[in-house]
């Protein structure tokens, strides 16, 4: 069967930012043996969530160079989204460890009754949380979008991470200027600010990409791609603390 060109560019996107995903994973899970500090395993928690949200495309891809048939909606579904939750859950913990410890058990128990509600939601009314694309064309790859509780549990997800964790680091990155912290704590503090607006931004975009667009898909793909280098190498070495003074 002939695959299509969109097909090609977003099968290989989708592979190459769960390869990413998971590499930076294991990279924190080794930097973890070495440097015991919590939010080490809560990025690598958050990396391998992040590049997981590429499995159900990547796996429909592969699917479909080798047996010409893509996986099914719900099964796509499951492989992108199961891990939805654990991936905004971690997401605020990492900017809460930063900015306000004392908020973290009331963030954690916040998110974690969302994320009961959302995959009670997932695996006993599946059908109805999500919406398969439209297949136009043979060598076409399956897409869908959230509808019902899947939609507003990510709605809520982007908004937090928007607010929470792209402009907590802004704010921080601006703080830490004005206090003449060192260059180089400022420039990763901006980065993972910058990372955080990117990966909202590409991913609404990727949702709203029309089919059969390759150029647009490109470009929101590689903003994706450049989000997830400028969080983890960000987070590699530990952002920058604005002590208060007593």
């Amino acid at each position: 069967m002939e695959i299509i060109l969109t097909s090609w560019v977003l099968g290989i996107s989708s592979l190459i930012l769960l390869a990413l995903g998971y590499t930076y994973s294991i990279l924190f899970w080794i930097k973890y043996i070495y440097v015991k500090k919590m939010l080490v395993p809560m990025v690598a928690i958050v990396a391998f969530c992040s590049g997981s949200f590429y499995l159900g495309p990547s796996v429909s891809f592969i699917s479909l160079l080798i047996t010409g048939q893509n996986i099914s909606g719900y099964l796509y579904y499951i492989l992108s989204y199961v891990w939805m939750p654990i991936g905004t859950i971690g997401i605020v913990q990492m900017a809460l460890n930063v900015f306000y410890p004392k908020y973290q058990k009331i963030a954690f128990i916040f998110y974690g009754i969302i994320a009961v509600i959302y995959w009670i939601f997932m695996f006993g009314f599946g059908d109805a949380q999500f919406q398969e694309e439209q297949l136009s064309q043979t060598g076409e790859l399956l897409d869908i979008s959230h509808t019902g509780v899947s939609l507003i549990v990510t709605a809520i997800s982007l908004i937090s991470v928007l607010t929470i964790d792209s402009a907590g680091f802004f704010l921080l990155a601006r703080k830490l200027k004005k206090n003449n912290m060192p260059k180089k704590g400022v420039r990763k503090t901006f980065m993972i600010g910058l990372g955080w607006l990117l990966f909202v931004v590409s991913g609404v975009m990727d949702a709203m990409v029309p089919p059969n667009t390759v150029g647009i898909i490109v470009f929101v793909r590689g903003l994706m791609i450049v989000a997830f280098n400028f969080i983890n190498l960000g987070f590699w070495s530990k952002p920058v603390r604005l002590e208060s003074k007593s």
